[in-house]
């Protein structure tokens, strides 16, 4: 699973705000560049669930980030933090890639802007938005399923759709008939 600062950093990349890893960074601000916009994930003083079932592996919560630009130039600092704004004003429905799990972004809220904290060691200037992220996920993807005895794609033994954590691999024997590939192990964690 992606942090929220990951998120973050990868939908603004996709705005165009930066690019990660050359002027966008995730929990750790290099020296160098002078100029970077970087993401940090940051406590929150409230529970941070709202919602998800236990049984269907659905999950959506609030998360805090931490938008901080530095930058030579204030004025250019401010500039590329209300870019950055803008973007999260409009963040909706944003899936990044995560391997088996899908996480989706339901909105941004900024709770302050725009705070200076004055220039760093080397005299660039340091500015902040902190936001709350709501993103949602399901835990698992794949469905477990089985070729009974008699030919059928069966989900149970007693017909109930499963959520499982690993992947039956399929093949298709020499008379044509689709089968499970031998060792197909699935652990389920809850029933639909």
């Amino acid at each position: 699973m992606k942090s929220a600062a990951h998120i973050i950093a990868l939908y603004l990349q996709q705005q165009g705000v930066g690019t990660l890893g050359d002027s966008v960074f995730i929990n750790g601000e290099p020296p160098t560049p002078d100029n970077t916009l970087t993401i940090y994930d940051t406590l929150s003083d409230r529970p941070r669930h709202i919602g998800g079932l236990e049984n269907t592996g659905y999950r959506r919560q609030k998360w805090r980030v931490q938008v901080r630009v530095r930058h030579r130039n204030a004025q250019e600092a401010h500039s590329w933090l209300q870019q950055a704004r803008v973007a999260l004003h409009l963040l909706q429905n944003f899936s990044p890639a995560a391997g088996r799990l899908t996480q989706t972004t339901y909105g941004a809220w900024m709770l302050s802007g725009g705070l200076s904290l004055g220039r760093d060691a080397d005299n660039r200037s340091i500015v902040v938005d902190n936001w709350e992220v709501d993103i949602g996920w399901r835990a698992f993807l794949e469905w477990g399923a089985r070729i009974s005895e008699d030919g059928l794609l069966r989900v149970s033994e007693d017909d109930i759709l499963r959520i499982v954590e690993s992947v039956f691999v399929t093949r298709v024997d020499e008379s044509g008939v689709l089968r499970l590939s031998e060792g197909g192990i699935v652990r389920q964690v809850g029933d639909i």
